[in-house]
């Protein structure tokens, strides 16, 4: 991996942990705990820590491409279940806006198989606020 790539990583990391932070302000009693695992190159683990409910990957690239998004979303997945927690991907491409892909439910947590959806950040912080209802740790 180049420098310029791990930058634009690092980078796109703490521009995610900022529109956690926001999006969770008030409903947390400390947003600060939202910040970049510094370890994952050497222990692995998700790219944020102490966001509740959800383990965060983030990608940010030259070009999105639907074959590594699936690629993306089976590496969150994998890491969301050994965290006991549901993936979140969030990603984009140079210039565009972020994207997150969530898991898809009848109902939070519930036994039914769930699909991968895809929103945008927005929709994403309106999809935060629908759910709280479920996720006691927001």
């Amino acid at each position: 991996m180049s420098i310029n790539s791990r930058n634009k990583g690092k980078a796109g990391e703490l521009e995610v942990r900022d529109l956690f932070r926001a999006a969770l302000a008030g409903r947390m009693p400390d947003v600060t705990v939202i910040r970049r695992n510094h370890q994952q190159a050497e222990i692995g683990g998700a790219d944020l820590v102490g966001v509740p409910v959800f383990s965060v990957e983030v990608k940010r690239v030259r070009k999105v491409e639907w074959g590594a998004v699936c690629k993306w979303w089976e590496q969150c997945f994998e890491q969301a279940y050994k965290e006991d927690k549901l993936p979140c991907l969030v990603f984009r491409q140079d210039f565009g806006k972020w994207q997150v892909m969530v898991e898809a439910r009848p109902t939070a947590f519930s036994e039914h198989p769930a699909a991968p959806m895809i929103m945008t950040w927005d929709n994403f912080k309106w999809y935060l606020q629908l759910t709280k209802v479920y996720y006691t740790d927001l």
